[in-house]
């Protein structure tokens, strides 16, 4: 376990770039590039990097410490389970955040529509409604730029519902700005 790494080393090196703290692992087994950079694997990001000879060798230090450079030669072996989990928990996590997005818009598209005195007993919405062909508009109420065929549609209109809540129902009532 040398702190610096050598170039054309055979065996598994494991160290730490010094800027990002990120564990990088050199596997001779990796291919390398043809440009002459020097490929490490990031325990941190799951992917390869590539750095220049002179970079690897000035700022990527050797782990010293046995067991610190054991868990990481366990992390790399078991890197393809613990990306996919890793991307799952983070798939979730959009999903929620889309699914509240999108709930929070319904509720102000209600409250928008009962403004307007037209809330009645139809669909509001459906989700994902693909276009006959893209457009680009702005809200009537709030001026932020729409595209048709995103997100969310109103039934009524069958135009794209603002973040803000407004679609284009009452559009005869609106003042355009």
């Amino acid at each position: 376990m040398s702190t610096n790494f050598e170039i054309g080393t055979d065996k598994l090196w494991i160290g730490r770039h010094a800027a990002d703290e990120d564990i990088l692992v050199f596997d001779p087994a990796l291919d390398q590039p043809p440009s002459g950079n020097v490929t490490f694997f990031s325990l941190t990001q799951f992917r390869p990097r590539s750095f220049a000879p002179k970079v690897a060798k000035e700022r990527i230090r050797g782990i010293t410490d046995a067991k610190e450079f054991s868990a990481a030669k366990k992390t790399y072996t078991r890197w393809p389970e613990l990306k996919a989990k890793q991307e799952g928990v983070d798939s979730r996590t959009r999903t929620e955040a889309l699914e509240l997005r999108r709930s929070a818009m319904l509720q102000r598209h209600e409250a928008y529509l009962a403004s307007l005195g037209e809330l009645a007993e139809i669909p509001l919405t459906k989700a994902g409604r693909p276009a006959k062909r893209r457009r680009i508009t702005n809200c009537l109420v709030c001026q932020r730029v729409l595209e048709t065929g995103m997100d969310l549609s109103c039934e009524r209109c069958s135009q794209s519902i603002c973040t803000c809540g407004a679609c284009a129902c009452g559009a005869s009532t609106q003042q355009v700005a």
